[in-house]
């Protein structure tokens, strides 16, 4: 079966199993012929089959991270979904020759296509996503200041 060059991925622990299932049946509605990636970082023992989904299941010991256990058990769940991101992204350049990764985060639903942000990726290298772009005019949280600690970008990583 012939991968496309345009991949959509997200990471996960197994318990995010059904979000990132709500996530990529979201992204079946608009874009049926985009590559479906999940990653999960942690064992998934008898949680679930990864045969059975509509996505891929790549496991994070698949990326050649060198010494993954010690990797792995260095960071929380949360840190670890974040430190893996390059090496996905990294390997499914490599594994599909893809041309463009989309990256979302797992607890995202995709109402419309993302036609626009595809076709971005046609002359972009990256595309990264800020978490404001206006400022803010109420008292009210998140504000500013939660901004400026969170960092200028969401996590979410758009790729070519």
């Amino acid at each position: 079966m012939p991968i496309s060059k345009s991949i959509i991925c997200t990471i996960i622990a197994r318990n995010y199993l059904a979000q990132a299932r709500t996530l990529m049946r979201s992204i079946q509605t608009f874009h049926p012929d985009v590559h479906k990636v999940v990653l999960v970082v942690d064992p998934i023992e008898q949680y679930f089959d990864p045969r059975q989904e509509s996505f891929e299941v790549i496991m994070g010991q698949e990326l050649r991270i060198p010494n993954w256990p010690h990797f792995a058990m260095k960071y929380n769940v949360l840190e670890l979904c974040t430190a893996v991101k390059p090496y996905l992204l990294k390997y499914l350049f490599e594994k599909y020759d893809a041309e463009k990764i989309l990256y979302l985060d797992p607890d995202i639903v995709v109402y419309h296509p993302l036609d626009t942000l595809l076709e971005l990726l046609e002359r972009c290298t990256a595309i990264l996503t800020p978490h404001i772009v206006e400022p803010l005019t109420n008292s009210q949280h998140p504000d500013e200041i939660d901004f400026l600690r969170l960092g200028t970008f969401t996590q979410p990583l758009i790729a070519c």
